[in-house]
């Protein structure tokens, strides 16, 4: 009989916005709802993820991560392995996919950033830029490292694949669950808005390429008029780029018509989804794809992106554009709002295709992949 893992660590110290955030508490919480008698011991850095909630064998360690990426890491690289030697642990599940070098403890790595590997052109700061290069080189030790890698999506493996020898890697693609039970209404909700609003979720990263959606928007007005707004709920990463996003808006006087919300509760997320009519995502580069899914729970019609891995995990259930042509985008935004039998249709296909996605088929072969790494 195979053996099961009875101490499972959670490294989630890296998933501090947005998606990241939600997998690191929906999937730990998944994990030790679907083994009981096991002990889970949850490293985060974000507040949202250490309140869960989650079972009574989850241990969760809040640590703030440090402001400078270089004293995480070292944290990581040379603390983390003593604690996990001293706990015991049988197995790390590592969501911020780096390996720990220094640590003999079996490991299971999960690529959730596609920067580092894929070959989409998104526009970065230096910066940034130097540390994709760092992180980069970093992937190939840390794979070779794992025990095993988990990739989100079919799409990711292929990306990866054009640097790195995957055939030579032990690798496995599961796909992220998403939350079919709506959380409750946010006081006053979306009401606040005056016309039906097309929603888009998530924070400002440059790969969500907003100012596509601008562009659209301004080319919707002109051709249709200002009957649909757009609604953005997700605050800045960078506060530079947010700004020029904010100036882009005010410059073409779209300001009654485009809003910018923040970072906003995971309540008023669900009331901006049960309110909106049809939900808009003009991203480059995802590892997953979770807000479609998200906004398919809630019956919204999605109209999403042709490029990285989103036709593969919305599949029918979504209208498709190119994001990097605004005209098209404003063309399929109004046929979406502007014909019922498509928006039934895909409201429809929407509900289907987010029962392939549970978390708790998502925590199972999670599990199966960190008992695995059991027999050596």
């Amino acid at each position: 009989m195979a053996a099961s893992a009875r101490s499972i660590f959670v490294n989630a110290l890296s998933q501090t916005l947005g998606g990241g955030a939600a997998v690191a508490r929906n999937l730990t919480a998944a994990l030790a709802a679907q083994r009981p008698s096991a002990a889970f011991t949850l490293l985060c850095s974000n507040r949202e993820v250490a309140d869960g909630p989650y079972p009574d064998n989850v241990e969760v360690a809040l640590r703030p991560t440090p402001r400078s990426l270089p004293l995480r890491v070292a944290w990581e690289q040379w603390k983390l392995p003593g604690l996990l030697e001293r706990a015991k642990a049988d197995v790390l599940l590592g969501l911020g996919g780096f390996a720990l070098f220094t640590s003999g403890i079996p490991q299971v790595c999960v690529w959730q950033n596609p920067n580092i590997y894929a070959r989409t052109k998104v526009r970065r700061s230096a910066l940034v830029r130097a540390q994709i290069v760092a992180q980069r080189r970093a992937q190939y030790l840390s794979m070779k490292k794992a025990r095993l890698n988990v990739f989100l999506s079919e799409d990711g493996v292929r990306e990866c694949g054009t640097r790195w020898p995957m055939q030579q890697i032990p690798h496995r693609v599961i796909y992220h669950g998403i939350s079919l039970d709506p959380a409750p209404a946010a006081d006053g909700g979306a009401r606040e808005f005056d016309r039906p609003f097309a929603l888009a979720v998530g924070h400002s990263y440059y790969h969500k390429n907003y100012e596509a959606l601008i562009d659209a928007m301004d080319v919707y007005r002109r051709t249709h008029g200002d009957a649909l707004a757009l609604v953005v709920a997700g605050g800045p990463v960078s506060a530079a780029h947010h700004r020029a996003l904010i100036d882009s808006v005010e410059r073409r006087q779209l300001g009654e018509i485009v809003h910018f919300l923040g970072a906003v509760s995971r309540e008023r997320v669900a009331d901006l989804y049960r309110s909106a009519r049809v939900y808009v995502t003009t991203t480059l580069l995802e590892s997953f794809g979770l807000t479609p899914l998200e906004a398919m729970s809630h019956g919204l019609p999605v109209l999403a992106s042709d490029a990285s891995c989103l036709p593969e995990i919305c599949a029918d259930a979504a209208l498709y554009c190119d994001p990097r042509d605004p005209t098209e985008i404003a063309r399929k935004l109004h046929e979406l709002c502007s014909d019922d039998a498509l928006r039934e249709a895909l409201r429809a296909r929407g509900f289907e295709r987010v029962k392939r996605f549970g978390w708790e088929r998502c925590a199972e072969q999670h599990l199966a992949a960190l008992d695995g790494c059991l027999g050596g």
